[in-house]
């Protein structure tokens, strides 16, 4: 649930100074829009799940398997 994070973000002020987010089993997205919205403008957003993600602008979204090389290679490509 998204507010658990709006909430520990309240707390600790943590996203307002993340330059990245990497949401591993990401469906539906909540986190990813919680972390898109009180993120830096540039900051880089990364979303994976088995599951597909509907389009989050600012976010970047892939539908992959975390366990395998595939999904750390295209981890890898999104964080140079």
């Amino acid at each position: 649930a998204a507010f658990k994070l709006v909430q520990l973000n309240r707390k600790y002020g943590f996203l307002e100074k993340a330059r990245s987010c990497l949401d591993l089993c990401a469906a539906p997205g909540g986190w990813l829009q919680v972390a898109q919205k009180h993120m830096p403008m540039n900051s880089l957003v990364v979303g994976v799940d088995l599951d597909p993600i509907k389009a989050i602008r600012g976010c970047i979204t892939h539908q992959a398997d975390i366990t395998t090389e595939r999904c750390r290679q295209l981890l890898r490509k999104e964080a140079k």
